[in-house]
């Protein structure tokens, strides 16, 4: 009788959730929604990376390595470990003065350390790790409440996270200080070591694992193609631009929300066609086919033209429709 083979662990997919600490529309909408999706599928083990845009996290815990203190650290240290987590989403946590020492040099030489390590291809940015039990409300109030229904819930705080605790800002300044020595950026390496899939929202500023495939969800050019259009111009289009040509040189794959997003990425990259494909952006359970009649538009507009102007209350509309109610 031949013995049961194992069955093969389901693929790792680490998604950065990074878009999701921000506003209710546009990305951070489509972060939370693509997240909820992807834990949908019963076939891969989706988990989430924690980042901010300037915050440095605190450090979660070690699952594997030398320093792995998950499998030595009691219950109680891991709580407040991951309590720690918590606050410095919002503010840095209690520390004694060495530890304040200690914060205060980090911060001011993390940039320059990770810019040196990235030119002389030394170390990467090692990921921590969050259990979400026992903070199952922090990570739903604080990711996915602004858009995901309370039904939701279990779906998306079960799933394990990863922290990412250097700033997404930090990450792309090492790429632009990389440039100013070497005519070409250089960004520093993501420890995705038995990650199978890395998906990033927007160019992402780093490089991954050689074993792990990078998909980035492609939103827009505006920064390259309408710089003028943009807030904060210069930065903006700088990091946009240089970003998305280390990740094409990455060979990562694009999914893109539209079609003409997909043309705007190939006029800039026109090789990469075979690599960047149309996905739209999900739809949120607030949006519904509804059964409803044309003619309640008329109605609409004309209870709110009492409104407008005198001068302009027809918004040059013509008789007919005017006549519609």
């Amino acid at each position: 009788m031949k013995a049961r083979q194992s069955e093969p662990e389901a693929p790792k997919v680490l998604m950065e959730l990074r878009p999701a600490f921000d506003g209710f529309a546009g990305i951070p909408q489509e972060t939370r929604l693509l997240f909820r999706g992807l834990r949908m599928l019963g076939s891969v083990q989706v988990m989430g990376m924690l980042q901010t845009s300037h915050r440095i996290l605190a450090r979660g815990t070690r699952s594997s390595g030398y320093f792995a203190d998950e499998r030595w650290l009691p219950e109680s240290r891991k709580i407040n470990r991951y309590s720690r987590v918590v606050v410095s989403a919002a503010e840095t946590p209690f520390a004694t003065i060495i530890d304040k020492v200690a914060n205060a040099v980090e911060r001011r030489v993390m940039s320059t350390t990770l810019t040196l390590g990235t030119l002389f291809g030394a170390g990467s940015v090692r990921l921590s790790v969050f259990r979400p039990r026992h903070f199952e409300d922090f990570v739903w109030r604080t990711l996915f409440s602004k858009t995901l229904p309370a039904s939701d819930f279990d779906l998306v705080t079960g799933a394990d996270l990863r922290i990412c605790s250097v700033p997404w800002h930090t990450m792309h300044m090492v790429g632009l200080n990389t440039l100013t020595a070497l005519r070409t950026a250089r960004y520093q390496r993501l420890d995705t070591k038995g990650i199978d899939v890395f998906i990033g929202q927007t160019p992402y500023p780093a490089r991954i694992h050689k074993d792990t495939a990078f998909v980035i969800r492609y939103h827009d050019a505006l920064p390259v193609l309408m710089p003028h259009t943009i807030p904060d111009k210069s930065l903006h289009q700088a990091t946009h631009f240089y970003t998305l040509w280390s990740n094409v040189r990455s060979g990562a794959y694009f999914a893109c929300v539209s079609e003409t997003t997909r043309r705007d990425l190939l006029k800039i990259y026109p090789k990469i066609g075979h690599r960047a494909v149309t996905i739209h952006n999900m739809v949120s359970h607030h949006y519904y086919l509804e059964d409803s009649s044309p003619e309640r538009v008329p109605g609409i507009i004309r209870s709110r033209l009492s409104n407008l102007d005198p001068n302009t209350k027809d918004m040059g509309l013509s008789p007919d429709f005017l006549s519609l109610s």
